[in-house]
């Protein structure tokens, strides 16, 4: 699962790095892993 929530925060962090316009949210990134918010945010 942690692996997930790694993908996830490099993912938003490399998107918001490169300014190449909207990114997706963390939130829709969990929806698309199938975890849930509170576990991401617990780790994080």
């Amino acid at each position: 699962m942690s692996q997930k929530y790694a993908f996830i925060a490099a993912q938003h962090a490399d998107s918001a790095a490169a300014g190449t316009g909207p990114a997706p949210t963390i939130v829709q990134m969990l929806g698309w892993l199938a975890v849930s918010k509170s576990g991401f945010y617990e780790w994080v």
